[in-house]
């Protein structure tokens, strides 16, 4: 899930013009957390200088964002 978000995050990054990119757009449909959990990052690239602190950072969101999905595909 976080290398998707991360994922997104360089396609959302890259995408020129005002439109969300079809890539992302497709995301909410398919997993919805993972882009919640894009949604979730702070605008542009990560400033941490590791990838360990950039994820204790988010931990709490990947904790919920990974239930979320859990529940929803235990349906």
């Amino acid at each position: 899930m976080v290398a998707n978000a991360m994922f997104l995050r360089s396609v959302a990054i890259a995408a020129q013009g005002a439109e969300e990119p079809a890539t992302l757009a497709r995301c909410r449909e398919l997993e919805p957390e993972t882009a919640g959990l894009h949604d979730a990052l702070p605008p542009g690239l990560p400033v941490a200088t590791s990838v360990e602190e950039w994820l204790a950072s988010l931990w709490d969101a990947i904790g919920d964002a990974a239930t979320a999905r859990r529940l929803r595909v235990e349906r």
